[in-house]
């Protein structure tokens, strides 16, 4: 009876030991899960506030600032610290370290295209020469223009335009489809140009006006600056709802300087 006790004693003791080690083994189980879910959360927060490839003209910009600004720069009276260039020779500088300086500007471009009820209204141009004082600010630059060959300073047009939509239906536009630039070069949205993302998103109501903007890479060598005559701007297609064409093949609108 004693050895019969002892033994019972014995069997529980492991199983105690069991019980006890897979409870263990549950927690650590747990607070790894805990930590991975923390890990996972942080990263998607991080993702969230990256800085967007977003160009002069672009609306709810990121606002956290990686790069910092000199004393030299801040204390500049050309140095515009938020807000728009309205003089050539100002300059802004990125959060991400891209400094942007105003070349040639025109707020009052008075030009117009009608297209099948469609009609598009040049409200500002803008030359600016870009200068990436980082590596990521010289990434963002290449993503947001498609063109990975950027490799210094840069110079961009951006043109800022409103649409009207003047049918009775429904519309959808990706904006503009390519800009021919003084020196005879063609720039595409397939290297080079860049549309506001959020306008093709943007189901246009009839009667209503959107106002949008378009970035265009007239260099990348950064020792020789253009000085822009003209432009002629082609548009891209006009789609209803059920993507059919409203205006495929728009005529091309030529921009002074």
């Amino acid at each position: 009876m004693k050895n019969k006790k002892w033994w019972l004693i014995g069997i529980t003791s492991i199983i105690l030991l069991v019980l006890i080690g897979v409870a263990l083994v549950q927690l650590t189980y747990k607070n790894n899960d805990s930590k991975n879910q923390e890990q996972v959360k942080t990263s998607q927060n991080v993702n969230d506030e990256s800085i967007k490839p977003l160009q002069d003209g672009a609306k709810h910009k990121t606002n956290k600032r990686t790069y910092q600004v000199s004393k030299n720069d801040s204390n500049s009276d050309q140095y515009v610290a938020s807000g728009d260039l309205t003089k050539p020779g100002q300059y802004s500088i990125s959060p991400a370290g891209n400094r942007s300086e105003l070349q040639q500007i025109n707020v009052n471009p008075d030009q117009q295209l009608m297209d099948a009820e469609v009609s598009y209204t040049l409200n500002k141009i803008k030359v600016q020469l870009n200068q990436p004082k980082t590596d990521e600010a010289l990434q963002m630059a290449r993503m947001a223009l498609n063109d990975r060959t950027i490799d210094g300073d840069y110079q961009t047009l951006i043109l800022n335009y409103s649409i009207m939509n003047k049918t009775n239906q429904v519309i959808q536009t990706d904006g503009i489809k390519e800009v021919k630039l003084s020196s005879n070069r063609v720039v595409t949205v397939q290297s080079g140009l860049d549309n506001d993302a959020k306008l093709s998103q943007k189901m246009i109501q009839p009667g209503e006006t959107v106002e949008t903007f378009a970035t265009i890479l007239v260099e990348k060598n950064g020792h020789e600056k253009q000085i822009l005559n003209q432009a002629t701007i082609a548009f891209a297609p006009v789609l209803d709802q059920n993507q059919n064409i409203v205006t495929s093949n728009s005529q091309k609108m030529t921009v002074k300087f």
